[in-house]
This record gives structure tokens, C-alpha cells and sequence, in this order.
């Protein structure tokens, strides 16, 4: 059994992206002859799979790994012919296809560090919820270059190979490195496809503090209702964790970042408007200060001052805004609700409310 992973699917699960929009319109480069009832029911019915996969994941505890599905899925799927008539398959006219890609990436790698066994048994296990492979003959492995063309469909909901394919594409047309366990691709991250409308990725949309305590939850849920209610626009991203960002529109800057870790939730408030957290927070919390020590300016970048600065009891704490701590401010956890309202006040004071 992979280690916490249960932990690791519930997680994923609870950052798939939720609400579809049932307007947005395809790029043309993704439709493939779709319209986009097709192109959005693909979506949904893939977005349904990773539930149903990742379901499967935990219960039988298998051995084989995450990325070692979302490698094999995504070269299927990136690699693969779409075709709609007379029914929805993907034709792999070789499966050599699937170690070679345009780019380097990581997907090929993973695969190809797999013993033909492994490779087998994520072709049996994908059968076993829905998948058929036809002309392919998994049960007998061998180097996938050997296997020739194989036709991939599947029996629960045609829409699936649709949505594979088509998000395939979106993770390949993503500015993110494939070598994060969490990408895009098995979050359901539609973002590329749907660019001629252009979409926030809100906190309801990623279902991002579904991850959270219920204490937790409450206070993320009441600070987003606080930051979208005082003018500020949200940007979402999925790496190996998901972020959201709250920029306010009049000036332009970031207020806060919140990043949902798979171990918990942090928040990073900007400080341009408090120098001093001396009058907003009586006593802050040991982990707290910790935070605001650890985040200190240790990029390495020659950013001993940092453009971030924050007084407490008379002791100043930096950070930056460069590489790794980009944009800035101070990574604080949200476990102390004294800290948190510690943090709340201090958000408020960046509002100006």
C-alpha cells in the first residue's frame, strides 16, 4: 500500500474541479468535430471517472501508483486518434506512441521505468472499471513497441474517451510541469479547452475547502465571501497542491494566497498596509511566529531585506517575492483560531474595511 493513500485520494477527489460551466465555448483546436454539449459532457463524464477511479484506488489499496495511472491515461489519451463514428474509441496505432511525445515530458519516463507487468496491470485494473482494449493483448505482457494498433473504449460511458482526450490535450497545452503527483490532467482542469471564455477557478469551483477541517472550512468559506465582496478577483492553480490568489482591482495587488496542502491549509497575506501586527494581535500563537520566522527571506536570491517586512514585539520578519515564496507575504496555518482571527484582521486591514 502507497503511503497515506487514502489520504493522497480523498484529497485528489476533493480538488477535482466541480461546477462546469454550461456556457463556455471550445477553443477550435480542441473540438475535433464536437459541439460543445459533446465537449462539456466529456468533461463531466471524465471528471465522474476520477471519482470512480480514485474510489477504486483507496478500496483495493492497490500497489500500482498514482502517476503511474495518470502516465498511461495521459499518453492514451494525448497520443491517441479520436474517432466518434460509428462509435467513440481511441486508435493507438502503435503503442511505441505511447514513449514518445512532442516534448520532453515526464509521462514517458514513468512508463518507461515500468516493467512490462506493471504496465499490464494498469491495462487490467482500467478493464476492470469500464476500459476496453481492443487488439491489445495486456494479459501477455510484452514491450509496449511490439503491441501495434489497438482500439480503447469504454463500456460504462462513451463520453469518458471524449473527456480523456480532450484533457489530455488541455494538460499538454498547460504552462505546468508534468512531474507534480497532483497535475491538472487528473484534477479535470478544463482551462485550456475553454480559454475563448475565459473562467475563474473560484473556491466553489475546485471544491477547495472540502479539504479542510469543518472549523476550517467555515472560516475559508466566510474569508472568500469577505475578499470577493470587497472587489477582489480570484486566480486559481493546481500544482502539486492547489493555490488560489485574491488580487483587488483598484490598486492591483495581491490581498491573500491560500495554498491547500494535502497536510493541511495555509494562508499568505500580503503587507502592504500593516507594518505592525502589534495592534491587531495581542499574543499570536507558537506556530504563528514560527511561520513568520521560517518564511524569512531563504530564497537565496539576494533578497536579504526583502520587500515584505512585519514588526512584532518589536522583532521584524521578512519575506520576498521571489522564487520559491512568490508573491510574497507570510505563510501562516490555519490550525489556531486565535491565528485566525488574528489573520482576518489583518486581511480586513489590507481592504481597508
Amino acid at each position: 500500500m502507497q503511503e497515506n493513500l487514502k489520504d493522497i485520494c480523498t484529497y485528489l477527489k476533493a480538488l477535482i474541479i466541480k461546477n462546469i460551466p454550461k456556457d463556455f465555448a471550445a477553443v477550435n483546436q480542441f473540438r475535433y468535430g464536437l459541439t460543445d454539449d459533446e465537449i462539456r459532457a466529456g468533461i463531466t463524464a471524465f471528471r465522474q471517472f476520477l471519482y470512480n477511479l480514485y474510489d477504486k484506488i483507496a478500496k483495493e489499496e492497490t500497489k500500482i501508483k498514482i502517476e503511474e495511472f495518470a502516465a498511461i491515461l495521459y499518453m492514451l489519451g494525448i497520443q491517441g486518434e479520436l474517432q466518434t463514428e460509428p462509435k467513440r474509441e481511441l486508435i493507438v496505432h502503435s503503442t511505441d506512441l505511447l514513449i514518445k511525445t512532442k516534448r520532453k515530458s515526464q509521462p514517458n519516463q514513468i512508463i518507461k521505468k515500468m516493467p512490462a507487468k506493471r504496465i499490464a496491470e494498469v491495462f487490467e485494473f482500467l478493464t476492470g472499471i469500464g476500459f476496453y482494449f481492443e487488439d491489445l493483448n495486456y494479459e501477455n505482457p510484452v514491450k509496449l513497441a511490439e503491441t501495434g494498433t489497438f482500439y480503447m473504449s469504454n463500456e460504462n460511458d462513451s463520453n469518458i474517451i471524449i473527456g480523456l482526450k480532450l484533457l489530455a490535450k488541455a494538460q499538454e497545452h498547460m504552462p505546468t510541469e508534468w512531474d507534480r503527483l497532483q497535475n491538472g490532467f487528473m484534477r479535470c482542469d478544463f482551462n485550456p479547452l475553454a480559454s475563448e471564455t475565459p473562467i475563474d477557478h473560484d473556491m466553489q469551483m475546485i471544491n477547495f475547502a472540502d479539504t479542510q477541517p469543518p472549523e476550517i472550512k467555515e472560516w475559508l468559506l466566510n474569508l472568500n465571501k469577505l475578499l470577493l465582496s470587497n472587489n477582489c478577483y480570484t486566480d486559481a492553480a493546481i500544482w502539486d497542491y492547489a493555490s488560489i490568489t485574491y488580487t483587488s482591482h483598484k490598486p492591483k495587488k495581491m490581498v491573500c494566497k491560500i495554498d491547500m496542502l494535502l497536510n493541511g491549509c495555509k494562508i499568505t497575506p500580503n503587507t502592504t498596509k500593516i507594518k505592525s501586527l502589534d495592534d491587531i494581535a495581542p499574543k499570536l500563537s507558537n506556530e504563528f511566529l514560527a511561520a513568520l520566522k521560517e518564511d524569512g527571506c531563504a530564497c537565496g536570491r539576494g533578497c536579504k531585506k526583502g520587500p515584505y517586512r512585519i514588526s512584532y514585539n518589536g522583532e521584524e520578519f521578512l519575506s520576498c517575492n521571489n522564487p520559491p515564496h512568490k508573491p510574497g507575504g507570510f505563510n501562516i496555518p490555519l490550525a489556531n483560531a486565535e491565528d485566525r482571527k488574528v489573520i482576518k484582521k489583518w486581511i480586513e486591514t489590507e481592504l481597508g474595511v
